[in-house]
């Protein structure tokens, strides 16, 4: 897991900063690009065992799919590779915002004039993505 590698460079390019977060499949490192001069976001696989080559197969076209979306509302995905410890990977985008689920978990009401134009956004983002045959699995205010 990639949170044991923190401060660690990772593929000659990427240094560990922090932990983004962490859902049942994967987990989310922030991340320098020493080569781009940025920020990223690096995810990875956490899963081990048999239930892991099949896992490996659907985070790599994820990935792959996910790179083809071009949408100013859906992140872009810029490396994908596998790190020195055997673990898939893929960086993108990493955005310093607040997410919706921090909003609500922090009482910030939206009003129908702050809440259209959010969910105006997110449905094109879907949208964006059904038109390249991927389905969201996980959407979420945290998401």
């Amino acid at each position: 897991m990639l949170m044991a590698l923190e401060g660690q460079l990772l593929n000659n390019r990427y240094r560990l900063l922090s932990e983004l977060g962490q859902g049942g499949m994967a987990v989310v490192s922030l991340a320098e690009d020493l080569v781009l001069k940025r920020k990223v976001a690096i995810k990875t696989i956490k899963l081990e065992g048999h239930a892991k080559k099949a896992l490996n197969r659907r985070f790599r076209q994820e990935a792959k799919i996910c790179a083809k979306i071009s949408h100013p509302n859906v992140i872009s995905i810029y490396d994908f590779g596998t790190l020195e410890n055997g673990e898939l990977f893929y960086t993108m985008d990493y955005l310093p915002y607040p997410d919706l689920h921090q909003f609500v978990r922090e009482g910030k009401l939206f009003d129908e004039d702050s809440l259209i134009p959010i969910m105006k956004q997110l449905t094109e983002a879907v949208g964006a993505c059904h038109e390249m045959g991927v389905i969201h699995r996980d959407i979420k205010g945290a998401n």
